[in-house]
């Protein structure tokens, strides 16, 4: 559903009162909530997950939606997945990463006061046993790691 892609938030809405179906990947293996998501197109995202969409869907590398959110730094498509379920903690891949460690790591700094704001579990550990606040420090994010030290990070 290109529509989702392209923001087009009423005709996404025609579409699925239409009978298109909310779960169809197109040719690139992508559904339409996850062309919403890396377009920051927020107003055809809640549409869909008004609809039904599942917020926790993975696509097919099967990272979450929540970490594409996370990685282009599109703090209000966070809010609204979490708003609608999104499973905040949950390991972005076989390593462990939470989205809030992404965030820290790559220096996102709004994403992970709204992270932290939402829930976000500050001591989650990876499988290497780092925690947002060590990936905030390796990367040379002070500001990151001071805004989790006053959150209840460890130092």
């Amino acid at each position: 559903m290109r529509a989702s892609e392209k923001g087009n938030a009423e005709l996404v809405k025609a579409l699925l009162q239409a009978g298109a179906d909310i779960k169809v990947k197109r040719e690139n293996g992508r559904t339409a909530l996850q062309d919403a998501c890396s377009a920051n197109q927020l107003e055809a995202l809640k549409v869909l997950l008004d609809a039904g969409a599942d917020p926790n869907e993975r696509g097919t590398d099967g990272t979450g939606i929540l970490p594409w959110a996370v990685g282009y730094g599109y703090t209000e498509v966070v809010r609204e997945l979490v708003k609608a379920g999104t499973r905040i903690d949950d390991p972005l891949d076989r390593f462990g990463q939470t989205p809030l460690m992404q965030a820290a790591r790559t220096g996102k700094t709004e994403i992970v006061r709204t992270l932290l704001e939402l829930g976000a579990k500050i001591g989650a550990k990876d499988r290497e046993g780092k925690t947002a606040l060590d990936y905030a420090k390796e990367k040379g994010h002070a500001e990151i790691a001071e805004i989790l030290n006053q959150a209840g990070g460890k130092d």
